[in-house]
C-alpha cells in the first residue's frame, strides 16, 4: 500500500485490506481464496490462483478467478462448480481466465495488482 509524506504527516492511498465492493457488499477476494483450497481439500495449492476484482460497471466490482495454467482443469471446474451453487450471488464468481504467464513476487507470491490489471484493461 502506499502513502502519501507531508508535513510530517502520514496519509494513506486506498485501503489497507484487500475488501472489494460487489453489488453494495463487502467481499474479501482472499477469503475466497481460502474457500476454494478447502473445497478442493487442499489440491489447490495457495499461490497457485486468486480472484481479481475487476472494476465493473453494474455491480462496482467483478470476481475473476485467475489460475496458474499448470493447474488441472478439471480440479478447477470440480471445485468452482461447487462453490458457484453454494455462494450467495455478489460472491459468485465469473468466467475463469487461465494464464501461462503467472507473475510472481521474487519469493513466489502472485503479483496480485498485475493480475488484475491485466483483466481491467481487458475490460
Amino acid at each position: 500500500d502506499r502513502v502519501l509524506l507531508e508535513n510530517d504527516n502520514l496519509t494513506p492511498l486506498g485501503r489497507g485490506d484487500s475488501l472489494v465492493k460487489v453489488m453494495g457488499e463487502l467481499v474479501d477476494p482472499e477469503e475466497i481464496e481460502r474457500e476454494l483450497a478447502s473445497l478442493s481439500q487442499g489440491m489447490l495449492a495457495p499461490g497457485s490462483f486468486i480472484i481479481a476484482a475487476v472494476p465493473d460497471a453494474r455491480a462496482e466490482h467483478a470476481l475473476v478467478p485467475a489460475f496458474d495454467s499448470r493447474v488441472d482443469p478439471a480440479l478447477v471446474k470440480q471445485t468452482l462448480d461447487f462453490y458457484q451453487k453454494t455462494a450467495p450471488g455478489f460472491r459468485r464468481l465469473k468466467s475463469v481466465m487461465m494464464l501461462d504467464h503467472f507473475p510472481r513476487s521474487p519469493l513466489g507470491k502472485p503479483l496480485r495488482a498485475e493480475i488484475t490489471a491485466r483483466f481491467s484493461s481487458n475490460a
